[in-house]
């Protein structure tokens, strides 16, 4: 089992000194470049690819993302003055999400008993429901009542595109908080004919005592 925790924490370093540990700097401006996720350097031939994922490598994972992880949601953060604040402290949640899911895919199994540690950790940010529904869109049980990992797209990517327009709106209805975060990506795949894509994001905080948990996640 050592020798499993030096090959994720060694998987995990390399994968933060490889883009720079973008995850522990936010960007600061919506007209910046996109940050890019600090699991983006994992490679296909990893010497984790073939084992499966047990519950101490997952805690140890998590470990190692706390210091890339966004504070909890509360009042300060919906009641800052400014859009690009707000944005920073969603855009860095979507990001940790990301590299979570990614790092703890990189075995391509997971040991069944490890899912209770996944969804703990979510459990900080998102309604248990939430939670659920992230997991059981990366990851599938098997037979043996262990998990397998699910090729699909990247957590949440729309947020952390945005390049201009910045627009964060709050409408509170009662315990319920509406979030919806709009604004411009612009795709540079052809530098002569810069395409402008509309992104368009909206959610649900339910609060819960002083914190706000996400919900209800849809891309429009």
């Amino acid at each position: 089992m050592k020798k499993t925790y030096i090959s994720v924490a060694l998987l995990l370093c390399m994968s933060i000194s490889m883009v720079g540990c973008d995850s522990s700097q936010p960007v600061t401006s919506p007209v910046k470049e996109e940050v890019k996720p600090i699991a983006s350097s994992i490679e296909s031939n990893s010497p984790l690819k073939e084992d499966i994922l047990k519950t101490e490598d997952v805690n140890l994972v998590i470990s190692l993302l706390d210091n890339y992880s966004p504070s909890v949601l509360d009042d300060s953060v919906l009641e800052a003055k400014g859009d690009t604040y707000k944005w920073i402290w969603f855009n860095t949640l979507q990001i940790w999400t990301d590299d979570l899911i990614r790092l703890t895919h990189a075995k391509g199994k997971l040991e069944g008993k490890a899912k209770d540690a996944i969804i703990a950790r979510l459990n900080t940010y998102f309604v248990p429901e939430e939670s659920e529904e992230i997991f059981n869109t990366y990851f599938r049980k098997d037979s043996q009542g262990n998990y397998e990992s699910i090729p699909t797209e990247r957590f949440g990517k729309g947020t952390s595109s945005i390049h201009a327009d910045l627009k964060v709106l709050i409408e509170k209805k009662g315990t319920k908080v509406i979030v919806r975060v709009t604004g411009t990506e612009y795709d540079y795949f052809d530098p002569q004919n810069k395409q402008k894509n509309k992104v368009d994001v909206e959610f649900d905080l339910i609060k819960k005592e002083k914190h706000y948990y996400i919900t209800n996640i849809e891309h429009h």
